[in-house]
């Protein structure tokens, strides 16, 4: 068992600061009402035609970042009718649709195509709309205000909504900022911190959406160097305990140079090769201290920490605890509170 991949299996933790809302406090003859009027405060005024004759279910979780709100949610199968007399609500923002799992056939004017999971399409919510989702779909929902939106080539020339296909590159950094986001312990109801990691996530929706020459620096500037950063710390985190991990390979990864990877990380004050041996022997000694563990030979630990060098381990251990591994299993000494990693250090907040 490595507690590694017991983190990475598991599903990612509702970010403080989140609104959840779940119709199953409701009874089952109230839930529909209730998710609908939830939606209309959160996101949008929509008509459900549920398709099935089982209760309805819905949950979305709301993280509202600076001009943005993240929902992550799913709901019973059904059909969300944004119609003609809706429009009159106000909502005219822009909802960029991350699709995670299942599928859903999108209508809004001539456009009529099915969407599949790790798509995006950017929906006009100032315009009709039909949506027919299955009931095994999440989702992210971002709501983009329109005047964010106002200095990108393809928003600008939009005549036909939705925009399909928006830039690959730029999503996939989306895709892995958000991520960090729900996997990240910061408390994103502090003002500062919500509204800064909104600015990087609005960046790179520009940056997919063929942004003006200005818009586009001032989003490489923020979002990109951000969303980069956030991806090499990441895979850092994903991959540390792969012994040929090196900063040649983590770069190729994430697709960019090694001396840029470099660059990003010492913008921040922090060293590759410092950051995987912190994360090694933090995983070592959170190993040897786990009665799971016991019968687990100390060479063993080395390789699924990281270490391919049992002896090169060792010295490692005791230059940073100053004592072996096997004093510390022994419980013959106590770690220096000083000189325990800093595991949460890895990943700095935006």
């Amino acid at each position: 068992m490595n507690p590694k991949r017991e983190r990475a299996a598991s599903k990612p933790p509702i970010p403080r600061g989140t609104l959840v809302f779940d119709t199953s406090a409701y009874a089952p003859a109230d839930r529909l009402d209730a998710w609908t009027d939830h939606l209309s405060r959160t996101f949008a005024t929509f008509d459900f035609n549920v398709s099935t004759n089982t209760p309805f279910y819905g949950r979305l979780e709301t993280l509202s970042l600076g001009p943005l709100k993240v929902n992550r949610g799913d709901c019973s199968a059904a059909h969300w009718a944004r119609l003609g007399r809706h429009l009159s609500d106000g909502r005219d923002d822009y909802g960029l649709c991350v699709a995670l799992s299942g599928s859903y056939r999108l209508i809004q004017g001539d456009v009529d195509v099915i969407q599949q999971p790790n798509s995006y399409t950017l929906i006009d919510n100032g315009k009709i709309s039909n949506v027919y989702a299955n009931s095994n779909g999440v989702d992210y929902d971002i709501v983009v205000p329109r005047a964010a939106l106002r200095n990108t080539q393809r928003v600008r020339a939009l005549s036909s909504p939705p925009i399909l296909n928006v830039d690959a590159n730029a999503m996939r950094l989306l895709g892995i900022y958000i991520d960090s986001i729900y996997n990240s312990e910061a408390d994103f109801s502090d003002p500062l911190l919500a509204a800064k990691t909104g600015e990087h996530l609005l960046d790179l929706i520009i940056m997919g959406l063929q942004p003006t020459a200005e818009a586009a620096e001032r989003a490489r500037d923020r979002g990109l160097r951000a969303a980069r950063l956030r991806s090499i710390l990441t895979e850092i985190q994903n991959s540390f305990a792969e012994p040929s991990l090196g900063p040649a390979a983590l770069a190729a990864r994430v697709h960019v140079s090694e001396s840029y990877l470099h660059k990003l990380l010492e913008e921040r004050g922090l060293v590759f090769s410092r950051i995987v041996m912190e994360l090694r022997l933090g995983l070592a000694v959170s190993m040897l201290s786990d009665p799971r563990y016991h019968l687990v030979g100390i060479g063993d630990i080395a390789r699924q920490s990281g270490f391919n060098d049992v002896s090169y381990f060792n010295r490692c251990f005791r230059a940073q605890f100053g004592m072996t591994p096997r004093d510390m299993r022994k419980g013959d000494h106590a770690i220096p509170l000083d000189r325990l990693p800093v595991r949460d250090a890895v990943l700095p907040e935006p």
